[in-house]
């Protein structure tokens, strides 16, 4: 079972790979607001929300600050989400409405099951996890590492951004 596990997993981080080019347009908006007047706002629901505290103990930028749904009037149009939930229908579509109608660029970080938050956000990044990866003898599927692969997905956003700080810097 570990195997297949592993296998899929590796799988998994290969389609998100082939992203790059997202992931490299959403290494530059965050760029912009660190290089502004701007905060890097990280917002997780539903199984991601242990994402938040990881990404902010890990900034060595200083600019990013996790944030809970309800304290969304802070965020101005300087800033950048990046907002973390497991599919892309069960995301909080009201939220990410209110952040776009008020200028704030959001990068969603999701499964694209169904349609939703993917067809919203200025930029989506699919976690490509959309049932567990290991099946069972009984026919069920076991094994989702939506935190794992979200961490993933943010290393790979936090290194496309350091490279861009780093260029600005010369």
């Amino acid at each position: 079972m570990l195997q297949i596990f592993q296998t899929q997993f590796i799988g998994v981080l290969k389609q998100i790979k082939e992203q790059e080019e997202t992931i490299e347009e959403c290494g530059r908006a965050l760029a912009q607001a660190v290089v502004g007047e701007g905060t890097i706002y990280i917002i997780a629901d539903r199984e991601m929300t242990p994402i938040a505290s990881a990404i902010v103990h890990a900034d060595k930028t200083n600019r990013i600050e996790a944030l809970d749904k309800e304290n969304i009037a802070i965020i101005t149009p300087a800033d950048r989400v990046v907002y973390f939930t497991s599919y892309s229908s069960t995301g909080d579509m009201v939220m990410v409405e209110s952040l776009l109608e008020r200028h704030i660029t959001v990068i969603g970080i999701a499964g694209n099951d169904r349609v939703g938050i993917d067809k919203m956000c200025d930029f989506f990044i699919n976690t490509c996890l959309v049932q567990s990866l290991v099946p069972t003898d009984e026919g069920e599927r076991i094994g989702l590492p939506f935190i794992g692969v979200g961490l993933y997905v943010f290393e790979l956003l936090s290194l496309v951004l350091t490279d861009i700080l780093l260029e600005y810097e010369e």
